[in-house]
């Protein structure tokens, strides 16, 4: 996971979202990219972590 956030792509990603910051038209196309990959880094948490409940993996 670490490794995933912390090389080029992912500097790439934070460099368009801050972008997107005044940018709509930008903000727009990077939501749907934006919540595939955050269904993706739950599912990734969810096999690894060891907790039956993923709702108890949520933080309050």
């Amino acid at each position: 996971m670490r490794e995933a956030m912390a090389g080029p792509p992912f500097q790439a990603a934070m460099e368009l979202w801050t972008a997107s910051r005044t940018n709509a038209e930008l903000r727009e196309a990077l939501v749907p990219a934006e919540r595939r990959l955050g269904a993706a880094v739950h599912a990734v948490f969810d096999a690894h972590v060891g907790i039956d409940d993923p709702q108890q993996a949520h933080s309050r």
